[in-house]
């Protein structure tokens, strides 16, 4: 399947946009994983994680969690509602997310985040301009207001606003069923991604992913105080699952809950 696919759906962006005017200013919340943009790159929560209460927590996109409730903004958007409406497969994570001119998202991939896992990644387009820079795979994808995009974000991704307005997508995570397997088949199809061409492999490394994402930490001063800056348990396990997929592991939410229980243990056991 091809790596980007323009779904044939069309979207009332200026309604949207509308939407977007009656909320505040303070109803968006910066993205937490400041190394991963620079910039300004803000996000709204219109879907999230049923048990999520903390902003940082509601704008995560948690893949081990399997229930996702709308938000309250939501019910104040019509128009996004309208959007959302229009897809008949389970949603999970809804977002927009805005990224102000001279704004850049760095390379990388998210892990999963493809067809073939069973979670496929649909870009609404909200506002843009025609200095955005949106690539994948090293080529450019061009993507107009109103139009709905699959990309396969697993792949490597960033993005570039040089103009002189907001770039603002609805980020709706999709699981793929019989419907949007079909909607994507009828889709307008970019050209077959071009292999990647790299080094010859290393030797596996057969530990686990949270055992090398701790490693990691470990060894980087400022990972640990961008994680230690989180007080509220849930906030810093979102911080923590979403810092780890922009390194490359894949690691849930149940096993950094065990990891600090075992954690705690010890430290009890050794004060004994």
């Amino acid at each position: 399947m091809s790596d980007r696919i323009r779904l044939g759906l069309r979207f009332d962006a200026a309604a949207m946009r509308g939407d977007l005017a009656r909320l505040a200013a303070s109803d968006w919340v910066d993205h937490f994983v400041p190394r991963n943009y620079s910039g300004t790159w803000t996000v709204l929560p219109l879907r999230a994680p049923a048990r999520a209460t903390h902003p940082i927590a509601m704008i995560y996109s948690d893949p081990g969690c399997d229930t996702f409730t709308d938000t309250p903004l939501l019910a104040r958007c019509p128009a996004f509602q309208r959007a959302l409406s229009a897809f008949e497969c389970p949603l999970q994570a809804v977002r927009v997310m805005k990224l102000t001119p001279g704004s850049e998202i760095k390379p990388h991939s998210d892990l999963d985040l493809d067809v073939e896992h069973g979670r496929a990644r649909l870009h609404i387009v909200v506002a843009t301009n025609p200095q955005v820079e949106f690539l994948l795979n090293g080529t450019r994808v061009r993507l107009d207001e109103g139009e709905c995009w699959y990309l396969r974000l697993s792949d490597p991704h960033a993005v570039a606003n040089r103009g002189a307005t907001d770039r603002i997508h609805l980020v709706v995570d999709a699981v793929v069923n019989p419907w949007l397997e079909t909607a994507l088949a009828r889709g307008d199809h970019g050209p077959a991604p071009r292999p990647v061409e790299g080094p010859a492999a290393a030797p596996a490394d057969r530990r686990s992913d949270l055992e090398r994402f701790r490693d990691l930490v470990l060894r980087d001063g400022s990972l640990q105080r961008q994680l230690l800056e989180h007080d509220e348990r849930g906030a810093f396990i979102a911080h923590a699952i979403e810092t780890a997929a922009a390194a490359g592991f894949h690691v849930t939410a149940g096993e950094i809950e065990t990891a600090m229980r075992d954690a705690g243990r010890r430290r009890r056991e050794e004060r004994a």
